[in-house]
């Protein structure tokens, strides 16, 4: 979680104590937002906590932009600009425009009822936008939402990894008393760069270029389990999921050395239990330095935590990995002694990156102030740089102001999530079990 800014007084700052607002509630004791790329990636990129969090971004840069206001005359600046916009987001990494609040100021101003409702007419907007752009943005969406009162419109508009959009006819715009403004120019290319949209450069065509190859790369290797990539003098087999209706979880060699004779042969990698899963994991990552660990593996035990027997090295080996992955730990803290979780989360911080070390300061927080002024001193300049504050008080640490008020309604929730994130990512939903782990397990 990145460091900004304080709100202006009385916004995104309310103190909803239902796990459903937990997301408006501030960690370290900051102001929260969550970052726009999971945003964009969530399951619903435009939901009630991601508009909301994108009312306290409070920063221009590549992949959000503020509006004031809007004019909806169907002639004016405002659509020309509009175009611009989708097509730089489309045309990089995809973004957000927000409605109704002012530039560098972040002050929430609201929208006129029409303009919001304009705005939220997506098929229009869209009519609008791809006039004179080709190929035609198609899956931009919006939508209006009130916020303490106020009227306020976001579009959001996804990456485009398989198309270029340029403008191909010039854009002018009418001023009130009829004279037309060219704006833009046959052959135009947006970008967005930092704060701004540009004017492709050179620079910015070899990036395109190398996500459009990433994106075919993607695409050729759909389907595949593993592509080993190994010296020219070692021998290469490439193995894919195996056909449809296999039992168990297999793969077939489709490519091998005429020396191997393996090609066609299915090989059965079987764990018939998540116990077995675990230790087959901890098997093929025990020798390495810094395991890349599939998440979906620790959502999918948290799902059945109840249920779920594990011994003493699989105990520490998913508590280890949930810390380092911000995956929920406290039900897995809770089985050990104190001592045994004050030495793994020390172990995880010492391993993992800056801001995985600032999600676990938040734990160590619950295991005494100590550990958490240790860990958080570990964290040098950098804590002062983005604003991570001293341990204060347990329920600051993660949002949570009380422990759950009623168990079985959330452990039910949580494990719905669990299950959930088991299959796909969902920024919004990893951050609502966090919490409502927390709220259920941590030692307050």
């Amino acid at each position: 979680m990145r460091g900004f800014p304080r709100p202006p007084p009385g916004e995104c700052a309310a103190r909803d104590t239902s796990h459903k607002a937990f997301n408006k509630i501030p960690m370290n004791g900051t102001p929260h937002r969550i970052s726009a790329q999971d945003l964009l990636r969530s399951s619903d990129p435009l939901s009630d906590e991601a508009c909301t969090s994108l009312l306290c971004y409070y920063e221009e840069d590549g992949l959000v932009d503020f509006k004031e206001s809007f004019d909806t005359t169907p002639t004016s600046k405002s659509w020309v600009e509009l175009a611009i916009d989708c097509c730089a987001f489309a045309n990089a990494h995809g973004g957000y425009l927000v409605f109704g609040v002012k530039d560098k100021t972040w002050e929430q101003t609201g929208l006129a009822e029409e303009t919001a409702a304009a705005l939220a007419d997506i098929k229009k907007v869209l009519e609008k936008v791809n006039r004179g752009l080709a190929p035609p943005i198609t899956s931009a969406s919006s939508r209006r939402f009130t916020h303490e009162g106020k009227q306020f419109a976001v579009v959001m508009v996804p990456p485009s990894r398989s198309h270029t959009h340029v403008f191909e006819s010039d854009v002018s715009w009418k001023t009130p008393e009829g004279k037309q403004i060219p704006w833009v120019r046959q052959g135009a290319i947006y970008v967005r760069r930092s704060g701004s949209n540009s004017i492709l450069t050179s620079a910015d065509f070899e990036q395109l270029v190398e996500r459009r190859l990433a994106h075919f790369r993607e695409k050729v290797l759909e389907g595949l389990v593993r592509v080993v990539k190994a010296d020219p003098a070692h021998e290469v087999i490439t193995v894919a999921l195996d056909s449809p209706g296999t039992s168990g979880r297999a793969v077939t060699v489709v490519d091998a050395p005429a020396s191997v004779e393996l090609l066609g042969k299915s090989l059965a990698l079987r764990a018939d239990s998540l116990s077995a899963k675990i230790d087959f994991t901890i098997a093929l990552t025990r020798d390495q330095t810094d395991p890349q660990i599939d998440v979906r593996l620790l959502y999918d035990i948290y799902s059945v935590r109840v249920d779920t027997k594990l011994n003493d090295e699989q105990m520490k080996w998913v508590i280890y990995h949930s810390l380092r992955t911000e995956s929920p730990a406290f039900f897995w803290l809770q089985q050990v002694k104190d001592s045994v979780a004050r030495d793994l989360i020390s172990e995880a911080f010492g391993a993992s990156k800056f801001w995985s070390k600032v999600g676990i300061l938040n734990y160590a927080g619950f295991y005494g102030e100590q550990l958490h002024r240790r860990l958080y001193d570990r964290l040098g300049s950098m804590a002062a740089e983005h604003r991570i504050r001293r341990f204060q008080t347990k329920a600051a640490l993660f949002n949570v102001l009380h422990q759950s008020r009623n168990q079985q309604r959330d452990e039910a929730r949580a494990t719905e999530l669990a299950r959930t994130l088991a299959t796909k990512h969902d920024s919004l939903s990893e951050r609502e079990l966090q919490k409502l782990d927390c709220a259920l397990y941590a030692p307050f």
